[in-house]
């Protein structure tokens, strides 16, 4: 469910150095607040200073690092317009992002970038879209060592088109292979790290759609133990597909606490997919609204979207 991927260190230009700053802010601040919050202050510095400098840069070694540092903003920017629901705002800034990992001669980059856009997709419905984002970004990181990271990421996203679209097989294979690549070392890989919390998420993605409930909801309680604190965006999302879980399973008096966890998250937080995620929960609590502990959860899920902003 997250995208987030740190860059390994080293020597940078200023200017390089300024913006894979101001994307650890961002990417922190999204995390945190959801994609609502500061998705107007990232597109103006985008469009104001990040791209300003890459257009004015005389050499053009320079402007292939300056892009690259643009492609990162630019996704973030196209994830944070997803997260607002603004998604044809998010087609674009994904486009951008694309041609500055072009632009960069940056592979990796434009692998990440196939993976957000094969997720996007994925939301909205396409899964063909989904599949060929996907398939073109294991493409662009294929063979070698390296971008094991990225190429974990494809693969995880990818078990979960598979399982989605009933194919089980191909779903545990690609998942098994992401695991794999999950677990092999970082040596020349420049993006550094694919967090195992994100992993777990799409894994119990995987499992869910396949049926397995018990087993999807174990690996987001996982998942869930693995999440820092300050990742309330992602924390949340989790809760809610866990509670949803929950009730499938029966499993009420336990719905009804990660329910409260989650709605302890929520006013802390500006997003779309959160909001989407509580709103799905109460049809599913709803049929049990007998029960004293359930009725609480539907009162506080009320009132809690009637008073937030």
């Amino acid at each position: 469910m997250s995208d987030r991927m740190d860059t390994v260190s080293g020597t940078k230009r200023p200017e390089v150095a300024v913006l894979e700053s101001a994307a650890q802010f961002y990417r922190v601040s999204y995390d945190a607040q959801g994609g609502e919050s500061l998705r107007g202050m990232l597109s103006d510095f985008l469009a104001g200073t990040a791209l300003g400098w890459m257009a004015s840069a005389r050499h053009e070694t320079v402007r292939r690092e300056l892009a690259g540092s643009c492609g990162k903003l630019a996704l973030l920017l196209a994830q944070m317009c997803v997260d607002a629901g603004c998604q044809e705002a998010a087609q674009r800034h994904f486009t951008t992002a694309e041609q500055l990992a072009e632009a960069a001669s940056d592979r990796v980059l434009r692998a990440v970038v196939l993976r957000a856009m094969g997720t996007f997709a994925f939301s909205q419905g396409h899964h063909r879209s989904a599949m060929d984002c996907l398939r073109a970004g294991a493409a662009a990181v294929a063979g070698g060592d390296d971008a094991r990271a990225v190429r974990a990421y494809l693969q995880a996203q990818l078990a979960v088109v598979h399982a989605a679209d009933k194919e089980p097989a191909a779903a545990l294979q690609a998942l098994s292979t992401a695991e794999r690549l999950a677990d092999s070392p970082r040596t020349g890989d420049p993006l550094a790290h694919y967090p195992p919390a994100a992993l777990a998420y799409q894994t119990a993605q995987v499992h869910a759609l396949l049926g397995e409930h018990a087993r999807a909801e174990d690996t987001l309680k996982h998942s869930l133990t693995l999440r820092p604190p300050q990742e309330r965006r992602a924390i949340a999302l989790t809760l809610a597909q866990r509670a949803g879980l929950l009730t499938t399973l029966g499993q009420l008096d336990e719905a009804c606490h990660v329910s409260h966890r989650l709605l302890d998250e929520y006013p802390q937080l500006r997003s779309k997919t959160v909001d989407h995620a509580l709103r799905a929960l109460s049809p599913r609590l709803r049929p049990h609204a007998g029960l004293t502990a359930v009725r609480h959860v539907l009162e506080r899920i009320q009132h809690t979207q009637q008073t937030q902003p």
